[in-house]
């Protein structure tokens, strides 16, 4: 039978960050995966005050992630960290610059102009760096009150105190303080605690294990700004092998990022990718949208014809990012008009291509675990910069092979082993992560 009315909560730490009362906003939902539900069994002198009651064990129904996980997930939803710094940097200004409330009001409260000159003393003191130290220091001292009233006035300086300084009317407000709070403890506990719901009859125990996946459809279909990402690449192998990295590198990200198969084009290249680039544009859809060139002479040719165009703040373009040479390749570069290159200019050098420089040094060795697979040109651009290209289109397919056969033994052990190379990979799914944030 249902009851009057139940609360959930999510916190982070010792931080009370969201109460809800009978329904789960599906937005907050859609910060946890499926896999991130954690049912417990626990003492409820934990969780609830019980006055003369006794002790006894509950069943606990929580999602969990960390600080870390849960920040890379509010990131690619639109809440970077660059966005939640500026909001806490004018909510200071704000709180310092603003006159007491008091002001006008007749008969003034001595307690409350005391109040409100040790808060502006404070607030004299604060900025966003010192914010976020002060709450990673509250996170390690504070512990999490069993119940605090809501109304009651923080100390000032405590953790409360520091997340209220962006008033609850700030548009996002709660997902700016989580974000915040991410950022200065990345390895916080952060909980979306249910369990008063389940009892109370609003949610139901057998479908919170799928609960967020079937909010992020919804979400999805309500709310285009916060939909996956889509991912355009110039050929399908591409989506392949970085669909396949992401869910190694990013299990977290996997639901939010989708990569569209470009088999459903007629052709599969840098200029065809030009072209459903604009016809994504013409056609006004809203959705993020990432289009991912290599790095090559092609990709930059094909890429100009887009200057022209009037692209819309959602459709962002990328190469892929040039990487440091590993050191087994610096004495296979090519000779720079005629004379090797100095070693301080080796350091220095950088080198992409297509996707398969991206998969990692022990993808692109042949059997002997030292010959390159792949030829290294001067880039059309600098001569400091190197190109991996194809000469012989059976290595091409050598190190496919390569990295579909690291793709299984990782994913047979639950994750990337010590001594595979992911660290091109990664570097490319960070720029795709993080095309549409905020710019620092």
């Amino acid at each position: 039978m249902m009851t009057m009315g139940s609360w959930g909560e999510l916190s982070a730490g010792p931080f009370t960050l969201f109460f809800f009362k009978d329904i789960v906003p599906n937005d907050l939902v859609c910060l946890f995966q499926d896999e991130m539900y954690s049912p417990s069994i626990g003492r409820a002198s934990t969780r609830y005050v019980l006055g003369d009651k006794p002790d006894h064990d509950v069943e606990f129904f929580e999602y969990k992630a960390t600080g870390r996980l849960i920040a890379d997930r509010l990131d690619i939803l639109g809440f970077d960290i660059d966005s939640a710094l500026e909001v806490l940097r004018q909510s200071i200004g704000e709180n310092l610059d603003s006159p007491p409330w008091f002001e006008g009001m007749g008969r003034i409260d001595p307690e409350s102009v005391e109040r409100w000159e040790a808060e502006q003393a404070a607030l004299a003191e604060l900025d966003t760096d010192r914010w976020l130290k002060a709450i990673a220091s509250a996170a390690a001292t504070q512990s999490k009150a069993v119940f605090e009233p809501p109304d009651q006035q923080p100390v000032i300086g405590s953790g409360k105190w520091l997340l209220e300084l962006i008033p609850d009317e700030t548009e996002n407000a709660r997902w700016h303080r989580l974000r915040l709070v991410t950022h200065a403890v990345p390895d916080i506990e952060v909980i979306l605690d249910v369990s008063d719901l389940v009892y109370g009859g609003w949610l139901v125990k057998d479908e919170l294990d799928t609960m967020p996946s079937v909010a992020q459809e919804w979400w999805t279909a309500e709310s285009s700004a916060r939909s996956p990402i889509v991912v355009l690449t110039e050929g399908s192998t591409d989506a392949e092998f970085l669909r396949a990295g992401l869910k190694l590198l990013y299990p977290h990200l996997a639901d939010l990022v989708r990569f569209l198969d470009p088999r459903a084009r007629s052709e599969g290249s840098a200029g065809a990718l030009v072209n459903t680039v604009k016809a994504f544009a013409a056609a006004g859809i809203r959705n993020r949208i990432v289009a991912a060139f290599d790095d090559d002479g092609a990709a930059s040719d094909a890429l100009k014809q887009l200057k022209a165009v009037a692209l819309p703040p959602n459709i962002v373009l990328m190469q892929f990012p040039a990487v440091p040479i590993p050191d087994y390749l610096v004495a296979q570069l090519p000779p720079s008009e005629g004379q090797h290159r100095p070693t301080e200019d080796r350091s220095n050098a950088r080198i992409s291509g297509c996707i398969e420089m991206y998969l990692g040094s022990d993808t692109i060795r042949g059997d002997d675990n030292v010959t390159l697979l792949m030829d290294l040109t001067f880039h059309h651009r600098d001569p400091s910069h190197y190109e991996a290209r194809f000469a012989d289109k059976r290595n091409k397919k050598k190190v496919q092979e390569n990295y579909r056969r690291k793709v299984r033994l990782a994913e047979a052990h639950g994750g990337p082993l010590p001594h595979q190379d992911w660290s091109a990979m990664a570097t490319v799914l960070k720029r795709i992560i993080s095309a549409h944030q905020t710019e620092s």
